[in-house]
């Protein structure tokens, strides 16, 4: 499985906000539009307190009903998310990685299962993870030409886990998506734009965001239950094979991440990072 190698606004607005330190939620009281901008030190990778703060903040957002839409963007410059923080795969033990991989997939399935409609801005590289993160919205808008985005776990020795892949076909389909996972290949915006892969390139931040608002503002101008049970029913095939195939892969990924070669090839990698430093 693993052959590690080196790799890789709004204005005249009442806002409140969360006290959070990883992730910071902003939501316009006039629109009820909320900004959750990821800002987890150095590339907002997903370790397990970030993904479980994440799954937290949709849980509530869902449950309070206190938003009628969600743009997902980064406070991390030239960065929206690294992916997977590779450090939850190294020294661990089954324990901490069966709950580390459970949170991506509960994290995952809150996000891709919301009855809002969401919008990621993608004001950096998107890669791997990050870029799940990115396609599990409803929307993708990038800012800028110079960022990529892709699954490019293939580069890294990684198996992009099934999910990601399927979630990748919903947008770029079933060729498409099999060359650019088999590649590794990180997209540049208008690429991105060519395939499907992202709905809109725009050229800084500020216009990504009136993009972003003027989607959910159409959005939100519909029936909500409507509108949610049509999405659910979009997404359906994607969530049950997940829900059905999750605990298989559960244990696929513990018991290959701690198997003795791939544990070295982590060691390896994180000491030639070291050295670069």
């Amino acid at each position: 499985m693993f052959r590690l190698r080196n790799f890789l606004v709004l204005k005249n607005c009442k806002f409140y906000s969360t006290d959070k330190k990883l992730i910071d939620l902003k939501t316009d009281e006039k629109t009820r539009i909320s900004t959750l901008s990821l800002q987890k030190s150095p590339v907002n990778s997903l370790s397990t307190p970030f993904l479980a703060e994440l799954g937290n903040i949709f849980d509530e957002l869902e449950t309070s009903k206190s938003t009628k839409g969600l743009i997902v963007t980064s406070n991390i410059p030239n960065i929206y998310s690294a992916g997977l923080d590779l450090m939850e795969f190294y020294q661990t033990d089954e324990k901490r990685l069966e709950a580390f991989w459970t949170t991506l997939q509960n994290t995952w399935l809150k996000i891709y299962t919301t009855s809002f409609p969401t919008v990621a801005v993608i004001n950096g590289h998107a890669v791997a993870g990050g870029c799940l993160l990115a396609m599990s919205c409803e929307y993708r808008v990038m800012a800028g030409p110079n960022y990529t985005i892709g699954l490019n776990e293939a580069k890294i020795g990684i198996n992009a886990p099934f999910w990601f892949i399927d979630v990748m076909k919903t947008l770029i389909g079933d060729r498409k998506t099999e060359s650019a996972v088999l590649s590794g290949e990180m997209f540049p915006a208008e690429k991105a734009l060519s395939i499907g892969l992202v709905d809109k390139v725009v050229q800084n931040v500020p216009d990504a965001l009136n993009e972003a608002n003027t989607y959910l503002q159409n959005a939100i101008s519909l029936i909500p239950d409507s509108r949610a049970i049509m999405k659910r029913d979009c997404r359906r095939d994607v969530v049950e094979k997940f829900l059905k195939g999750r605990k298989e892969e559960l244990k696929f990924i513990v018991g290959n991440v701690l198997l003795p070669q791939n544990q070295e090839r982590f060691k390896v990698y994180f000491e030639s990072m070291k050295k670069k430093k």
